[in-house]
């Protein structure tokens, strides 16, 4: 008897495992993914305001030649 119930938890055992460790994986994949989706608008960001920055000094240097 002890033989069929160590048999059954480790198959069980397996069984459980094996979907949970998918999961576990899947999980890391979205949020290596979110990361990097985050890491590129940062960026972007990033960039944009270093495109108003520059904006801002042109715009500034305008105005100096025309006042």
């Amino acid at each position: 008897m002890k033989h069929l119930k160590d048999d059954f938890i480790a198959r069980m055992s397996h069984e459980l495992r094996t979907p949970h460790n998918g999961i576990i994986g899947i999980s890391e994949l979205f949020l290596s993914k979110a990361k990097r989706d985050l890491d590129e608008k940062q960026e972007t960001l990033k960039d944009f305001k270093e495109a108003i920055s520059i904006m801002e000094q042109l715009f500034s240097s305008l105005k100096s030649i025309y006042s």
